[in-house]
């Protein structure tokens, strides 16, 4: 269920622990300069909040390059102005947004303390969503705190303010909140029954969004098309008018045309019957004209009446493609459902995988290796001990086989959890010598019966940002490979040297080497076949496998130089 809280924007926002710092651009950079000296400009004139809110504009752009500190110090300078004017609009937006920076921060008890501030501010203000607001990110920041109880009272109140209110979508919330807490105090029954809450409404609101889109969609259509039907009267309404002048300006030609004629070569007495013959002529092209104006008049009203159609028709075909797009929506809710009561039955079915999965490797981590550390121990103290020469070469035989099995069983267990929780690795400053150190120190035993010198050539200094336990047991293996394959009076040696803007860690010996062939098949487990060490030393080929996802797991690589009877190299490169 831990994928409620992706569902709470604000407790988005009080996730972000993971961003990574984004390089400040030119532009992000020229922003913070010129709020920088308008701050200094403000402030020399007394206009407090102006200089606040430029002071703001700052800690925001690095806040949005994920500068978690930088902008946290800006918005306590800013509070401050604040606090000095009394704005407490002002200082409850600031509070609530250094409540938020703090938690990114992983700093919980000062991202409480703010939040708390803005919440005294939500109710004296009479601010219920924001009320809401603040109780649920101080629950946050109260389960990363393990103080679940606190925190349960809290939602409860918030759930009180929401059902008064009667939000579906801050109800939701709340009911997804509440179930994530009730699951980290294991408690499962509360938990699942705020889950079904959470699903219910979150389904409700899901229908009314689907109801409100489809309604907006069937009106947009309906209007689209007595626009086009607007449309196409206007333009037939304008042809009309167009024609009308057309005829009028032909009549008028006609006539000037006849009187200039008549005027030019007929007597008065013929000009006279001339124009009573053109009155006449004229009067029957009207009549003409007025059928051909009704002619069109007729089309044009057929015309319309086909318009009309078009949209009745187009109304009814949206009508009916809404209808059958409501039964889809019906049987896709349908079968929402029962995908959803299935996917529910097959999440109950992985956590109580996940609980046999946990109870297996307890048992393996404690059962199986509790007595083979044991047994380790006791061939440590054994060598103080005189024994008998056959009885100490047999034993001796056991002791590298336990090793072997101690090993194998350590490296199952990383790769196991690494296949099956795919664990992201946690980066940090390691020290990297001291990492070679401890391996030393543990495979000493080893090294010695072989009379194979460990030396380490990386500086006391030296720091490279990975995971410290996933580069430890890439190192570990490393050098237990190398001892393992170096013969008598050989040595192992581990350095670091920066090449091309790279950090390199080799791992070299004076062992048996390997071709070509053999180093293409080391690293996957489905052509890797485990060879005998040079004191006949078993493996499982497991380790080199484990090595190569363990650095990639930490964005490096692993590389290999080696040739036959010249010794091998594994170098990590970051």
């Amino acid at each position: 269920m831990k994928p409620l809280a992706s569902i709470l924007l604000f407790v988005i926002t009080v996730f972000c622990v993971s961003a990574q710092k984004h390089p400040l651009s030119k532009s992000d950079s020229g922003i913070i300069h010129h709020n920088l000296e308008k701050y200094e400009y403000l402030l020399e004139n007394q206009d407090v909040r102006s200089a606040s809110g430029a002071l703001n504009d700052v800690a925001f752009v690095y806040w949005n390059n994920n500068h978690y500190q930088e902008a946290a110090d800006y918005y306590e300078k800013s509070l401050k102005l604040n606090e000095q004017v009394s704005n407490e609009n002002g200082i409850a937006m600031i509070n609530n947004n250094l409540g938020m920076l703090y938690a990114d921060l992983e700093k919980y008890e000062q991202s409480l303390d703010h939040f708390t501030k803005t919440l005294a501010a939500r109710r004296s203000s009479k601010e219920p969503v924001g009320v809401i607001s603040a109780l649920i990110n101080m629950s946050v920041v109260l389960n990363n705190l393990s103080r679940y109880e606190e925190s349960v009272e809290l939602l409860l109140e918030a759930l009180d303010i929401a059902r008064e209110l009667y939000d579906k979508y801050q109800m939701r919330s709340v009911y997804g909140m509440l179930s994530e807490t009730y699951e980290k105090m294991g408690k499962v029954d509360k938990s699942l029954q705020y889950f079904d809450l959470y699903k219910t409404f979150h389904e409700e609101i899901q229908r009314e969004t689907v109801k409100t889109i489809s309604k907006e969609l069937e009106q947009e259509k309906i209007e689209k098309q007595i626009a086009e039907a607007e449309k196409a009267k206007k333009e037939n309404e304008l042809l009309k008018k167009e024609i009308e002048i057309y005829k009028k300006e032909q009549e008028i030609h006609v006539k000037d045309s006849l009187n200039q004629e008549l005027y030019a070569h007929l007597t008065k007495n013929e000009i006279a019957l001339k124009l009573l013959e053109n009155e006449n002529r004229l009067s029957e092209m009207e009549v003409a004209a007025r059928e051909q104006e009704n002619e069109r008049l007729m089309m044009d009203r057929r015309n319309l009446f086909m318009v009309l159609g078009i949209i009745i028709i187009s109304i009814i075909i949206i009508s009916a493609l809404v209808l059958i797009n409501q039964k889809r929506s019906r049987r896709y809710a349908a079968s929402l459902r029962e995908k959803n009561q299935s996917i529910e039955e097959q999440r109950l079915a992985l956590v109580e995988a996940n609980s046999v999965k946990d109870r297996i490797f307890s048992i393996i981590a404690h059962d199986l290796r509790s007595p083979i550390s044991s047994l380790q121990g006791f061939f440590f103290v054994l060598d103080e001990f005189e024994v008998d020469e056959e009885l100490k070469v047999a034993l001796s035989n056991v002791e590298a086989q336990l090793t072997s099995s101690a090993t194998l069983l350590d490296n199952l267990l990383v790769w196991s959890k690494s296949q099956i929780q795919n664990a992201e690795p946690v980066l940090e400053p390691v020290d990297v010598h001291a990492l070679v150190e401890e391996s030393f120190r543990l495979l000493t035993v080893q090294a010695v019966k072989k009379g194979i010198t460990l030396e380490n050539h990386v500086s006391t200094d030296m720091r490279l940002e990975s995971d410290i336990n996933m580069l430890n047991i890439v190192i570990r293996n490393l050098i237990q490979n190398a001892i393992k394959f170096t013969p008598i009076d050989g040595k192992v040696s581990v350095g670091f040297k920066e090449e091309e803007g790279h950090q390199l860690i080799q791992v070299a010996d004076t062992g048996v080497g390997m071709d070509q062939d053999k180093v293409a098949k080391l690293f996957d487990i489905r052509t890797n076949r485990t060879t005998e060490g040079t004191s006949q030393e078993k493996g499982s080929g497991l380790g080199l496998v484990l090595c190569k996802e363990l650095i990639e797991k930490v964005n490096g690589l692993i590389e290999v130089s080696s040739k036959p009877g010249t010794g091998s190299v594994f170098t990590l490169k970051f």
